[in-house]
């Protein structure tokens, strides 16, 4: 059944957000679903913004893999995988279980944690197949309930201490696997309606052009000032997050 559930108003902010966060995605190799969730889920009904980032969000994960597929840690991709597909159901069961309001409040929490935990330095010391099992599932299930899978994978693969390129090769195999099945089950629910499609073909043309050039600017920008640029992102996703899930719960 074709629905269409987004107005134009909607479907053009929601562009604008999604373009944007294709351009953090490039710089960082990750942050994607970390700017794009907060921001799209006060456009629209929470459960919708993780379907929507989640098809959209596919086309910066692949072309991240592409560029640095031949540079991945395979033994820590493919633990952190397995783990993270066996998480995915039961994301999926929390996203048709909780309401908006507590599902807003969960975004906005896990957005805000893990701005403070990069604020204040805070990292795993030594990773272990363990922490790529358990944080791979995690990363599971907050894949597919909040729409937010990077933070557990990035502070797993910081532990590994592993290089630049090795790093963003790693984490773009676990993004776009995860991606994938996302939108499978996401589709074999019947939540992908015709709107969502049409916004993801009028937005990856021009989100990859973003991506591109974030891609190319990370080559250029000093560490310490694109974390500062990443951060300030985080902070005004987890500001806005925040607030709109208080004002939604107050209301509610």
């Amino acid at each position: 059944m074709v629905r269409v559930l987004m107005s134009a108003g909607q479907i053009a902010l929601l562009a604008v957000i999604l373009t944007a966060s294709g351009f953090v995605s490039g710089l960082s190799g990750f942050g994607y679903f970390l700017a794009a969730t907060p921001l799209c889920s006060i456009v629209v009904a929470p459960a919708r913004a993780v379907i929507l980032i989640t098809v959209c969000g596919l086309a910066p994960a692949i072309q991240d893999f592409l560029r640095f597929r031949r540079d991945i840690d395979r033994p820590v991709a493919t633990r952190m995988t397995i783990a993270s597909l066996v998480g995915m159901p039961l994301g999926l069961v929390v996203l048709e279980t909780i309401g908006d309001a507590p599902l807003r409040l969960t975004i906005a929490v896990v957005t805000g944690t893990v701005t403070v935990l990069m604020l204040t330095g805070v990292e795993l010391r030594r990773a272990t197949r363990t922490s790529d099992v358990l944080l791979g599932f995690l990363s599971g299930v907050l894949n597919t309930s909040v729409g937010t899978n990077g933070p557990p994978m990035v502070i797993n693969l910081r532990a590994h201490q592993l290089s630049i390129s090795r790093f963003r090769g790693t984490i773009s195999t676990l993004f776009v696997t995860a991606q994938v099945v996302a939108v499978i089950l996401f589709a074999s629910r019947g939540k992908i309606h015709l709107d969502v499609v049409l916004l993801a073909l009028a937005v990856v043309p021009v989100q990859t052009l973003f991506v591109l050039a974030g891609q190319r600017l990370s080559l250029r920008l000093a560490r310490r000032r694109f974390d500062h640029v990443v951060l300030a992102v985080l902070l005004a996703s987890a500001v806005g997050a925040i607030v709109n899930a208080v004002v939604n719960l107050a209301t509610g």
